[in-house]
């Protein structure tokens, strides 16, 4: 646990100004402390051939993908050696290339989490979805690097885009080098939440569940690289992808990331006005930005309030 800088903040009951003291903190799991549970399924892209048309799974479950427009697709250097699927990109509709998702990788699933490690090329046409779970318009998960707005998008929803939870980064997914992006789909808590290279970006709170992405009448778990709605194919290189049927925990994230995990180095807003009676914990912020080691802001949610300070006349 790594307790950032504490907050002072002035709250007034009646007219005498009382003191509070507000530590925020934020869990920042250890890489070390839990091992993720066994994938459904791993696509590593290493002994790929693109021309056969499969990406073989390596988890040793069968689950293989099935890669369409093959011809514009490339094998490029991974994340950590081996190779790694370099996509196009394109219009929706183009020759671009993208992978299609065997059903298993959803069926019978309650939690989910999914992750991939990342190159995005950059390209900043909006709703690029670098994976598509789910049946259609109606019901999916996805995660674009750029959506309207500019910023990293995670959305779920099995109602349309009316009734999605919406997860958003400040800014876009850093683009030209790898990145680890991981999001669990947590039913026990219910939220949703995106992880970039092992550090909570943000959450929302969800009543979805894995298997309200598909019905019987779905013959696909989906895409890498394309969108269900008519969006620009995804522009990148896409390594180490991953589906697990379990939430993983911060812990499991950080494992499956990898390396140095990064931490907050200071918050954006520092104090905050609020008003409470005298005894009474103020109503706080829900989340708070923070600068984190690796230059991308994300959301620290644990905010707790130390006691109160003696009252000052």
């Amino acid at each position: 646990m790594t307790t950032l800088t504490t907050i002072t903040t002035a709250a007034r009951a009646a007219l005498l100004p009382v003191a509070l003291t507000i530590a925020l903190t934020a869990g920042i799991p250890d890489a070390a402390a839990a091992g993720p549970p066994d994938p459904v399924l791993v696509y590593t892209f290493d002994a790929d051939d693109l021309a056969a048309g499969t990406i073989a799974d390596s988890s040793g479950n069968g689950l293989h993908g099935t890669l369409v427009n093959g011809s514009t697709a490339v094998l490029v250097d991974g994340a950590g050696g081996g190779r790694a699927l370099d996509l196009p990109g394109g219009a929706a509709g183009s020759s671009g290339a993208y992978v299609r998702l065997p059903l298993d990788a959803l069926k019978g699933k309650t939690d989910l989490t999914v992750s991939a490690r990342v190159r995005w090329d950059g390209t900043t046409a909006p709703w690029q979805w670098i994976y598509a779970l789910g049946k259609d318009t109606t019901r999916y998960l996805f995660t674009t690097p750029y959506n309207g707005d500019g910023r990293l998008r995670t959305a779920v929803t099995s109602s349309s885009a009316g009734g999605e939870a919406q997860v958003t980064g400040y800014t876009p997914l850093p683009s030209g080098s790898w990145k680890t992006l991981t999001v669990t789909l947590d039913t026990g808590a219910g939220r949703v939440t995106t992880y970039l290279d092992g550090a909570a970006v943000a959450s929302a709170a969800t009543t979805v569940t894995a298997a309200q992405l598909i019905d019987a009448a779905t013959t696909s778990a989906g895409y890498i690289g394309r969108s269900f709605y008519p969006d620009p194919l995804f522009d990148g290189a896409i390594d180490d992808f991953r589906v697990y049927g379990a939430a993983l925990s911060a812990e499991q994230v950080a494992a499956v990331a990898g390396g140095e995990v990064p931490t907050p180095t200071g918050l954006t807003r520092a104090e905050f006005d609020v008003r409470t009676t005298a005894g009474t914990p103020p109503a706080l912020p829900a989340a708070v930005r923070a600068s984190f080691s690796d230059g991308y802001d994300r959301e620290i949610d644990k905010i707790t309030i130390a006691p109160f300070a003696q009252r000052r006349g």
